[in-house]
């Protein structure tokens, strides 16, 4: 993260047992991985559109979008889609988990939750109680598991929530 001047980040999205991005990452214009749609892990696309960031259904995007953009992020599952907790969500797994959601306008955020199940944390985010004068319209699960990691520069130390195993990949936010 400090290398990329970045004021936040965490993991990014899942990886094969090779190292390999699960879906498709694109940084600036750089891709590896390939389109994924046969899993629930890769079912969100989180994309720079020009100077907004979007985050949507990676089949109707892939489909609508045959140009691609400079950064792209293939993850999931979605956890809350329009204000709502995203259903068919596994209760039994428990994990650390890192998530991104926005407001649906122009306010966004990472997150990190050290152990529960996908069920659980969607729970929580889509009840309107969770954040004071932020209502998640939609949440995105990155990788969990020993890899979910969070990092925020401070001025002094950084604030860092260790990854367990290495991060294949990184979703860092940079100042402009």
């Amino acid at each position: 993260m400090k290398a990329f001047k970045c004021s936040a980040g965490c993991n990014g999205g899942g990886f094969t047992p090779q190292g390999e991005p699960l879906g498709l990452a694109i940084a600036d214009g750089k891709s590896s991985g390939n389109k994924n749609f046969a899993s629930s892990l890769t079912s969100g696309v989180l994309h720079l559109d020009g100077t907004r960031l979007r985050l949507e259904r990676s089949q109707p995007y892939f489909q609508a979008n045959p140009t691609l953009p400079q950064q792209l992020l293939q993850s999931g599952p979605f956890l809350v889609e329009d204000g709502k907790k995203a259903a068919d969500l596994s209760s039994d797994r428990f994990s650390r988990r890192s998530f991104i959601l926005t407001d649906g306008g122009h306010r966004w955020a990472i997150g990190y939750c050290p152990s529960t199940s996908l069920d659980q944390l969607a729970t929580v985010l889509a009840d309107p109680k969770s954040f004071k004068n932020f209502n998640v319209a939609t949440a995105l699960n990155l990788d969990g598991g020993s890899s979910s990691a969070l990092w925020v520069k401070t001025d002094n130390q950084p604030f860092y929530l260790r990854e367990i195993n290495p991060v294949r990949n990184f979703l860092g936010i940079i100042s402009k």
